[in-house]
């Protein structure tokens, strides 16, 4: 269990998890076993594409002057993947 005030994840950007969300259901099942630890590390490294990201999101929370946990990214439907 991740308890909450956690410093590895204290001001996560969680819209990050929704964008890797995406990419990996698009993948085919057997692409989404074999991408699993890959995506498991890009969710705890923090590396160029998370810190990238969480750029563009804190750019954005200012212009529009709120919090950065308050930035929507485009919503996917999960219904339709094949698990």
């Amino acid at each position: 269990m991740i308890h909450r005030n956690n410093a590895r994840f204290n001001q996560y950007i969680t819209q990050y998890v929704d964008y890797l969300n995406t990419l990996y259901v698009e993948l085919d099942k057997e692409k989404r076993k074999l991408n699993m630890i890959l995506l498991v590390k890009r969710l705890s490294v923090k590396g160029r594409d998370y810190q990238e990201y969480k750029f563009k999101i804190m750019e954005e929370a200012r212009e529009q002057n709120c919090s950065h946990d308050e930035i929507e990214v485009g919503k996917q439907t999960l219904s339709k993947i094949i698990w």
